[in-house]
């Protein structure tokens, strides 16, 4: 048997397709067990494992089971809107609720305020590998003996910009009249001054990302800062992602990256915070963040589907007609033709990587086909054969000449001097020069046509026949009996071809035996390519 490679295209929408988003990006929703559509944010742990934070509640999901943890399982609160993960695998959860805590091995442990009854408020959050820490505007906590404890500023007349978490600056300050940052350490002394006039500073979307680096950002750029040196970096969206204004701006840091993401984009960042790799996310997924896993897949927050899920596999593959539906691909004179719904007949151009317009119809888009022999080219569709020879182009109307119905076939082979065809009653023998038809066998439901080992075969909806002595006749193999609905015969060499079934899944036979192809069972199969290379 040959060491053919078969490629199966798994289709569940009969006898044509949409190929849309939906066949690019992979939603998770309330379908696959999401307690909610409406997901703020997503973040990876070291065990490889997904976090998604909702309106609902905390989601743990590892590719295939989702684990959901809610107020039934000691959260205070479902509404969790922002995620941090330390190095000991506690995973912080933070929202406007009594307590803010972690997740640690399925327990929730969570801690209330220092003030009896405080509705703690986290926008901004400290991270460092081994602790956390949260501001509510303008107001830090630190976690002191399980309890959240307010920090008051350090030197007075000055806004508390940050409670960092670091061994070296325990303060950023402000100065407004002087436009002034302040660095100072735990006794209050000014590591550091820094005339800074940016508006940047005044942003609530700010915090600490690890143990060394704090930033503030806002929809026209960002700033970071260097806690161990005290450098600043500051870049605007316009000169790093030629973006004027970003919705929904954030900093992530995953996997010991930074990435910065907002609405429709996600960006890793470089050592000096410039961005040196973009993922755009398409406007129909109206994704507001994202961010790049441990094996480079592009996962999608949104407020109202879910999540989306993107590998990498998927992103290297070139993609065209998007949203077009594509009935055939066919091999014309050594080019892949695509038949497109309502748009005619593509040809893919291998250099540019796309499909362009090679005969433009309207309505149902058949096949194609060359013969060498007739020095022609046909175009089928559902109201016409379009015959290319010698560079010409004829049409031929084939059926009633009201309707303008293509009854002619579907699909051509030419074998002894004839073309022969498929339609819905059976098999046309055509004169090839006139189009006028010889004679038909009849047969009701023809789904394909092979010339096989001197053999005409057809595929019908109970098992392949073969046109012998101007009739059809029923093909037995040796091993089974075979009357499973046949969508598809492609031939793979001379003692070989492939059969794909209308949810039976998919056969090679050399009309004497007929074998199933591994976990193939349930597989609705609608084409197949074979790749003879090895």
């Amino acid at each position: 048997m040959s060491k053919a490679k078969f490629h199966i295209i798994a289709i569940l929408m009969s006898l044509m397709w949409n190929f849309s988003y939906g066949q690019k990006f992979t939603n998770y929703s309330i379908k696959e067990g999401l307690p909610s559509n409406h997901v703020y944010r997503l973040t990876q742990d070291k065990q490889g494992f997904i976090w998604i934070i909702t309106d609902k509640g905390i989601v743990r999901f590892n590719g295939k089971d989702v684990k959901t943890f809610t107020t039934r399982n000691g959260l205070p609160t479902n509404d969790i809107w922002g995620i941090g993960i330390t190095a000991d695998q506690k995973i912080w959860f933070f929202s406007k609720a009594m307590e803010v805590g972690y997740i640690d091995r399925d327990s929730v442990v969570s801690f209330p305020s220092e003030v009896k009854g405080e509705v703690l408020n986290p926008v901004v959050q400290y991270q460092t590998k081994e602790r956390m820490g949260f501001a509510s505007n303008f107001e830090s906590y630190h976690l002191n003996n399980k309890r959240w404890q307010k920090v008051p500023p350090l030197l007075d007349g000055m806004v508390l910009n940050g409670a960092t978490l670091h061994p070296k600056v325990a303060q950023i300050l402000i100065k407004r009249a002087e436009d002034s940052v302040y660095f100072v350490d735990k006794t209050g002394r000014t590591i550091r001054q820094k005339h800074l006039k940016s508006n940047l500073l005044y942003s609530n979307l700010r915090g600490q990302l690890n143990d060394s680096l704090f930033f503030w950002t806002n929809n026209s750029g960002y700033l970071v800062c260097n806690l161990n040196t005290l450098e600043f970096y500051n870049r605007s969206f316009l000169s790093e992602i030629n973006k004027e204004s970003v919705n929904f701006p954030r900093f992530h840091e995953v996997n010991s990256e930074i990435q910065l993401t907002g609405s429709g984009f996600v960006a890793q960042l470089d050592s000096s915070f410039r961005v040196k790799k973009m993922y755009e996310v398409p406007e129909a997924i109206n994704s507001h963040f994202s961010f790049v896993d441990r094996d480079e897949t592009l996962w999608m927050a949104t407020f109202s589907k879910g999540v989306y899920k993107f590998p990498r596999r998927k992103r290297e593959i070139a993609y065209d007609l998007l949203d077009e539906k594509i009935s055939e691909l066919n091999n014309l004179e050594g080019a892949v033709v695509a038949s497109v719904y309502d748009k005619g007949f593509y040809t893919y151009n291998a250099s540019q990587k796309n499909f362009n317009p090679l005969v433009e119809e309207n309505g149902y888009i058949l096949s194609a086909a060359h013969f060498e022999a007739l020095n022609s080219s046909f175009f089928l569709t559902g109201k016409k054969i379009i015959r290319k020879k010698e560079g010409a182009f004829k049409e031929f109307h084939t059926g009633d000449a009201n309707f303008k119905v293509n009854t002619l076939a579907r699909n051509l082979i030419y074998k002894e001097s004839y073309l022969y065809g498929i339609y819905s009653g059976g098999i046309n023998k055509i004169d090839p020069e006139t189009l006028k038809v010889v004679e038909n066998y009849p047969q009701v439901g023809c789904y394909s046509i092979l010339d096989f080992k001197g053999n005409i075969y057809l595929g019908t909806p109970s098992g392949i026949k073969v046109l012998s002595d101007k009739s059809l006749q029923e093909v037995n193999f040796e091993n089974l009996d075979f009357d499973k609905p046949i969508l598809k015969l492609r031939k793979v060499n001379n003692n070989e071809f492939l059969i794909t079934t209308d949810g039976f899944g998919a056969y090679t036979s050399d009309l004497t035996q007929i074998r199933q192809l591994p976990e193939t069972n349930y597989l609705s199969v609608q084409d197949a390519y074979v790749d003879e290379t090895d």
